[in-house]
């Protein structure tokens, strides 16, 4: 027994039908949030390990959605763009190092240097007052390329070259 899907529609299922079918413009659109936000039911531990679980995966499918997306745009030559679906990363994590420097690099490809470096200062600064952590090295090497361009003269697009080839924000970025 369960609901009528005619009768019924669930945003949940139907993000996971638009993700699983790839159709990430569509799962990012359909994503509001948390799963059930404020159900907590302490007293059935089974249920809350599940929600739990659940909220996890259908975040983890947002983020990836966004990435795609991201890295679409960089492709195409759209950093604008992917900078402001790396924004929605941040606002959906923003304790996590890996989309703060998704966000500079996609600032920088826009030729924006000035607010990459804004950004990791905001990041540096949520690491440090709300959980006691310095950034990650791979950050403060992106931050120091950064800062060095611009103190060079260097065109920010050139430094950055890496970001247009292969995978706009492969793993290949985060180990230079």
């Amino acid at each position: 027994m369960g609901l009528n899907p005619e009768q019924v529609k669930c945003d949940a299922a139907a993000f996971q039908e638009a993700f699983g079918a790839g159709h990430w413009e569509e799962a990012v659109e359909l994503y509001s949030g948390k799963l059930l936000p404020g159900v907590f039911l302490s007293h059935e531990p089974e249920f809350e390990k599940w929600l739990d679980t659940e909220r996890a995966r259908l975040g983890s499918e947002y983020e990836t959605a966004l990435e795609e997306m991201a890295d679409a745009e960089v492709a195409v030559g759209d950093a604008l763009r992917a900078v402001e679906l790396c924004q929605l990363l941040v606002r959906h994590d923003p304790y996590n190092s890996r989309h703060a420097m998704r966000l500079m690099q996609a600032s920088v490809a826009a030729e924006d240097p000035g607010n990459a470096l804004l950004h990791a200062r905001r990041h540096a600064e949520l690491l440090r007052d709300e959980l006691g952590l310095a950034l990650p090295p791979e950050l403060v090497a992106l931050i120091e390329r950064i800062r060095g361009a611009r103190v060079e003269g260097e065109s920010a697009r050139a430094t950055m070259v890496e970001v247009s080839h292969a995978k706009a924000f492969g793993p290949q970025l985060l180990s230079e």
